[in-house]
């Protein structure tokens, strides 16, 4: 595409970001070159991993039923460029270059009989060559949990917190001058009932997230994720001065709170290095 005219990379009427919103491609990164196996595809440098400062990796990306299929071709520009080869010589079109990594992997010559390389050149960074995309895989066991986990909040909420709904016992409480009045408790209450509300009120930002497949979705999961053993540590906290827990409650409790802890971690670590993570939440990134 070059820099600068009318269609340069940076022209504001076919420029790369002009093209890459008429088409709905994801703002992974600039558009080098128009695919040349679909009019809704583009070839681009990919920013994702190396940030706006770094080397990107070069990719091909076309949108395949409303979501993006991102296929590595090289580690960096530099590879992409030493990868091209002229299929003139072939005498047919050449089958586009996804595996290149680095100078040492091309073979001195190419053709129709060795175009495609073996399985133990392609780089482990780039296998498989088509990258999962989409709301598939792992990603859907991480919705259906994160569809069920607002009602069930408000569930452990209502049953944790029904004794304080009747408004006598409520009154009771939180009066001064009655005889149950503490002001730490009524405090402590409150604060858990304000507490619960905002975390019930996370998990549907985090489920909005999810559903519109942003780019804000795996940092509001993982926050999720880390605040759920917290809330769940505080409610126990919060249990035990209301009313001294019991050797089999404080079991209970323990036990869902390293569940929950378990959970986090592998969750988090999915989360951060999941390629279909990286090449579906990708909707509004500045």
């Amino acid at each position: 595409k070059g820099i600068g005219g009318e269609r340069g990379i940076d022209a504001p009427l076919f420029g790369s970001a002009a093209l890459a919103k008429h088409h709905g491609l994801p703002p992974i990164g600039v558009i080098i070159g128009e695919s040349p196996e679909s009019a809704y595809g583009a070839i681009m440098l990919d920013y994702r991993d190396c940030g706006p400062q770094g080397e990107p990796a070069v990719v091909h990306v076309e949108m395949k039923r409303g979501d993006p299929l991102i296929t590595p071709l090289a580690t960096d520009f530099a590879a992409f460029v030493d990868g091209l080869r002229d299929a003139a010589h072939l005498g047919q079109p050449m089958p586009p270059v996804r595996w290149r990594s680095s100078p040492s992997q091309v073979p001195p010559t190419l053709s129709s009989d060795n175009a495609t390389p073996p399985s133990s050149q392609v780089p482990a960074e780039m296998d498989p060559l088509t990258a999962p995309a989409g709301l598939g895989g792992w990603l859907l066991l991480v919705g259906f949990g994160l569809l069920l986990a607002p009602f069930r909040l408000l569930r452990g909420l209502a049953a944790g917190f029904e004794p304080f709904m009747d408004p006598e016992v409520w009154s009771y409480l939180v009066t001064p001058g009655s005889e149950g009045y503490d002001p730490a408790l009524a405090a402590i209450v409150g604060a858990e009932i304000v507490v619960n509300l905002g975390f019930v009120a996370l998990a549907l930002v985090v489920v909005v997230k999810f559903l519109e497949r942003s780019w804000r979705f795996p940092t509001l999961f993982i926050g999720f994720l880390v605040a759920m053993p917290v809330v769940t540590l505080a409610d126990s906290a919060a249990a035990h001065f209301i009313s001294p827990m019991s050797n089999e409650e404080a079991a209970k409790s323990l036990g869902t709170l390293l569940a929950q802890v378990t959970s986090a971690v592998i969750w988090t670590a999915y989360t951060l290095k999941s390629r279909r993570v990286k090449n579906t939440f990708v909707r509004g990134r500045p």
